[in-house]
């Protein structure tokens, strides 16, 4: 049995800050998504809804916790918030920094990830990774410990979370990043690629679909394996050149639907089916991006014009082009007093 990290020392230093904001972007991936799980790459694009963590020290009271929208609200000890046994991402990262010495005892916690949400439905952006990411970057801004992404990994897995750590590694990182083994490096995709982004309508549970692929995954023939993990490393090494580019997603996508298919995971949800199929007669590929199912799905051509033509043909679907573009900027120190 895993025992809770000591707590016999909770520091009581004087900070080097009394007050930070921390902000990170969200994600969208363009390729590779569950494949990432077998070891093969994923590109995944930081964009511009960002999640945003407000601290602030005080000199008496218990810590303090709100967010927008209301997942946290409540008042409680730190002593009894990283002796409580729980395993998100709150309690993981205060533990982590109870390990290190390096907590004040009375905060007030502020998070803010309503950009990551329509209507209070969760996007798919991402909103988990940027919580666990703003959280880390303000503890150790405001304990002035050096922000490493290896740390952020760490807490990610304390979490006991099934991904592969794509989109933490995307909110710290910011921009186009090629993920492999839980290791990023910048990206960028070829000139004369586009990106259209939409929302289907309504959201999955990224932990359940994982546990199911994974589950679907392993009976499949092993051929089938290797070609949709060799199709995603493909997709992902293909940057230099917008025909080579766009005709390695098409075989991702082409495997990625017959993976669904033969395991019937229904990743490609009927929405995200029709939107395919629409996108095919203008000469664009879609693909659902991320957890699927529901959340979001990406439309990728050559031409903007191309995509034009797809906003016309899906007009009267229940489907919303959203405004997202990349953001360049990671994981990022608002304000410090």
């Amino acid at each position: 049995m895993e025992c809770s990290p000591p707590l016999k020392v909770i520091s009581a230093m004087r900070q080097p800050y009394r007050q930070v904001s921390v902000s990170s972007p969200g994600k969208l991936v363009v390729s590779g998504e569950y494949a990432v799980l077998y070891g093969a790459s994923a590109l995944s694009l930081a964009v511009n809804r960002r999640a945003h963590c407000s601290l602030l020290v005080r000199d008496e009271g218990h810590w303090e916790l709100r967010s927008s929208p209301p997942f946290w609200n409540e008042t409680e000890s730190l002593q009894d918030l990283v002796s409580k046994n729980r395993t998100d991402s709150l309690s993981a990262t205060l533990k982590w920094f109870v390990e290190h010495d390096k907590l004040p005892e009375h905060c007030s916690l502020h998070m803010n990830t309503e950009r990551f949400f329509s209507k209070q439905r969760k996007l798919g952006l991402g909103s988990s990774a940027g919580v666990l990411v703003t959280l880390y970057a303000s503890l150790a801004t405001l304990s002035a410990l050096p922000m490493q992404v290896e740390d952020v990994l760490r807490i990610y897995s304390a979490t006991q979370a099934q991904g592969s750590g794509v989109d933490v590694l995307t909110s710290y990182s910011g921009g186009l990043v090629q993920v492999k083994e839980q290791t990023c490096t910048s990206a960028e995709l070829p000139a004369g690629i586009y990106l259209d982004i939409y929302s289907v309508g309504f959201s999955t549970e990224t932990a359940s679909m994982i546990g199911r692929f994974r589950k679907g995954f392993d009976n499949l023939p092993v051929s089938l394996q290797d070609s949709f993990i060799a199709a995603a490393d493909t997709a992902a090494d293909s940057l230099t050149d917008k025909n080579e580019f766009f005709n390695a997603l098409q075989n991702f996508i082409k495997i990625y639907r017959s993976v669904d298919s033969k395991s019937k995971l229904a990743i490609w949800s009927v929405q995200h089916e029709t939107m395919h199929e629409l996108a095919l007669d203008v000469g664009v590929l879609y693909k659902p991006s991320g957890a699927g199912g529901g959340d979001i799905g990406v439309a990728v051509a050559t031409e903007q014009q191309r995509l034009k033509a797809l906003r016309h043909k899906v007009v009267d679907l229940p489907v919303t082009l959203l405004d997202l573009q990349r953001d360049s900027n990671g994981v990022r120190v608002e304000k410090t007093a």
